[in-house]
């Protein structure tokens, strides 16, 4: 494909139909460009020599077959975007789009320092390259959308139109249907897309890559940088492609992969947002737009965020210096059909954006998907390894960036601020065991565990250890384990701590077999057992008659009456749009059971419906714990809490 290189001056004046987040084009190669003409000139030339094919006899077409040319094939579809020997127009005025994207100043050659860019009245920066999908004629860029319209380009109208289609969550065929629509609306001569397909493959260079890197089916290694050309895993053996028997499982010949992991670099997303004058402004908002009053209301107001730029002031200094969290946790993208598949997501969120940003939809950048059926376990080491590359070098040395609002260049640089992940998931990325008898991540070797001889675990007791001293809790022994507490719980492990013991830990990834684990029953007769051994709980010890045994039912268990009072209750309750889920779904009559809850419903459940919920269906004082345990979890998930106490 010819490229088509403007030079010249270019307008810094701001074009309200072009995005503001489009990146810096970088600088022109003059001597490609002159390189493209010559190659373009001499295929022209060489065109209009070479003889032309004679046509095809008309009696072909009378005898009902096709032409040679389009026979056993479709039709050959010419498409703008693969012209390579038609010239662009002449440029007689600055385009919009070209203006936007015109590069900024190079760094200067300190790492730290801001370096200020001209005012808009200062001399023409230097030629900027065109992408590739303006090469050739027309250009969508600087075509009107249709003959007379000076407020919308082919390439302008259907940025918008795609990013309503994005912000309403519209599927492809809701699209395609608006946009057949639209095309019958305007004039004959527009140039609007007449299907999605079309408008993706106008805009597919402006979308930001995605690397898909095959993987070892057994969580060894990732077929990336030097293993990128191996067919089979030098770890286990096991071959890259899916093959049909175990004769051709070593050959030499590509195919499906067995198993994918899409990586989205992070590095260009975090240039974008800096790109837009908005987002650029929004990401110094807790150095410069947020409340100091001692309410811990974001986590600039942690004392993590404060020890951080007292342990590293230069990059503390700098507002515009990210701190990401990092999340993961299991999915199922199919829903309930598929209950074993594991599909794992790793996103990254962006703390310096206010609070209620920071957590919205469009700011939380999925960065990894690692795809199933099986979870990766403790193997999510592999999958995390482009991400950690990206994060070293935001970190080490940091990359070029242009600040869209102070029209300024400066180093970015980046930190992991914290994980969000559940228990096990904890277990996965810290690489602690999270399992059996030292299990506790604060206590480690010191923890107090318990083994219960009938039902085969173990279980931990010594959860008072971290009440305060003076605590009531402390002195209660036959509600708990039948002894009083009064030891406390150590501080847990610093950073550098950790980092010493783990340093020179030499791990092997990957796995060999398959693992598989039972169900467990949680009240059974085993732990009646195990309560009558530890001498507590001793109205629900288990009435044993002959070879039967009959189980007294707890406090808190609900009759048949009771569970069906309490799902009719969310069986016909009704929320706003956006309040929740629609729980009336979630709920079987049949089964008594909550299913396909996610996290956001939960919570709405247990802060919110619950209390009304239990009301005439339990005894007074466990409904009375359950609400007040509810009313707790309200508070400490409401904007904003004292930090002193609760």
């Amino acid at each position: 494909m010819a490229s088509c290189v403007r030079s010249g001056p270019t307008s810094n004046a701001a074009d309200p139909t072009i995005s503001s987040s489009c990146p810096p084009l970088p600088p022109v190669d003059t001597a490609a460009a002159a390189a493209h003409s010559t190659v373009a000139a001499a295929l022209q030339s060489h065109r209009a020599a070479a003889p032309r094919r004679p046509k095809q006899p008309p009696h072909s077409l009378a005898a009902g077959r096709l032409p040679r040319s389009t026979a056993g094939r479709r039709p050959r579809v010419r498409c703008w975007c693969s012209v390579a020997d038609q010239q662009p127009p002449p440029l007689t005025a600055p385009s919009p789009l070209l203006s936007k994207a015109t590069a900024p100043l190079p760094l200067a050659a300190q790492s730290n320092r801001r370096t200020p860019s001209p005012p808009v009245a200062s001399p023409a920066p230097p030629p900027v390259a065109v992408p590739a999908f303006v090469a050739g004629a027309p250009s969508p860029i600087r075509k009107p959308l249709f003959s007379g319209c000076s407020k919308f380009t082919k390439l302008s109208s259907m940025l918008k139109l795609y990013n309503l289609k994005a912000k309403n969550r519209w599927s492809d065929k809701s699209f395609t249907e608006l946009l057949k629509l639209l095309k019958d609306m305007l004039p004959d001569d527009n140039e609007l897309p007449c299907s999605t397909y079309e408008a993706k493959k106008m805009l597919c260079p402006l979308s930001m890559d995605i690397e898909r890197i095959h993987a070892c089916p057994n969580d060894c290694i990732l077929y990336w940088k030097q293993y990128k050309d191996l067919h089979v895993c030098p770890e286990c053996g096991a071959s890259r492609y899916k093959r049909k028997g175990y004769d051709d499982a070593c050959e030499k010949k590509k195919g499906v992969p067995v198993k994918v992991l899409w990586y989205l670099p992070v590095i260009p997303r975090f240039k974008h947002l800096f790109a837009n004058a908005n987002d650029a402004n929004n990401l110094q908002w807790h150095a410069i737009g947020r409340k100091e009053d001692g309410k811990l209301r974001h986590p600039a107001d942690s004392p993590q965020w404060k020890n951080i730029n007292m342990k590293f002031p230069e990059f503390g200094s700098e507002n515009e210096n990210l701190r990401l969290g990092l999340c993961t946790d299991r999915m199922n993208p199919h829903g309930n059909m598929s209950s074993r598949h594991s599909t794992w997501p790793v996103l990254l969120t962006v703390y310096n954006l206010p609070r209620w940003l920071c957590m919205k939809r469009k700011y939380i950048m999925l960065s990894l998907l690692i795809s199933g059926p099986k979870q990766p376990g403790n193997d999510i080491d592999v999958y995390l390894t482009p991400l950690i590359e990206d994060l070293k070098i935001l970190w080490n040395e940091g990359v070029a960036v242009f600040d869209a609002h102070s029209q300024t260049n400066f180093t970015l640089r980046a930190m992991l601020f914290c994980t969000i992940n559940d228990f096990p998931a904890y277990g996965n990325l810290s690489g602690y065991t999270t399992k059996g008898a030292k299990a506790c991540p604060i206590y480690e070797d010191e923890t107090d565990d318990l083994w219960l001889n009938n039902s085969k675990k173990n279980v931990f007791m010594s959860h008072r250890t971290f009440l305060p001293i003076d605590h009531p809790y402390r002195k209660k022994k036959k509600v708990f384990n039948g002894k009083s507490e009064a030891r406390v719980a150590r501080s847990p492990l610093s950073g550098d701590v950790v980092y010493e013991r783990v340093k020179n830990i030499d791990n092997v990834l990957g796995k060999t077999s398959k693992t598989s684990q039972k169900g467990k029953t949680k009240d059974g007769i085993k732990a009646r057992k195990d309560m009558v051994e530890m001498g507590i709980r001793d109205q629900l010890a288990p009435q044993e008659s002959g070879k039967r045994a009959y189980l007294p039912p707890a406090c808190y268990t609900s009759s048949k009456k009771e569970k069906t009072s309490f799902c009719s209750f969310l069986n016909g309750i009704k929320v706003p749009s956006g309040y929740s889920s629609n729980i009336k779904k979630l709920v079987s009559m049949k089964d008594f059971k909550l299913v396909g809850m996610k996290s956001h419903g939960c919570h709405v459940l247990m802060q919110h419906m619950l209390p009304v919920a239990i009301r005439g269906i339990l005894p007074n004082h466990v409904r009375q714990i359950i609400t007040k345990l509810c009313y707790f979890f309200n508070a400490i998930s409401s904007k904003h809490y004292y930090t002193n106490g609760f």
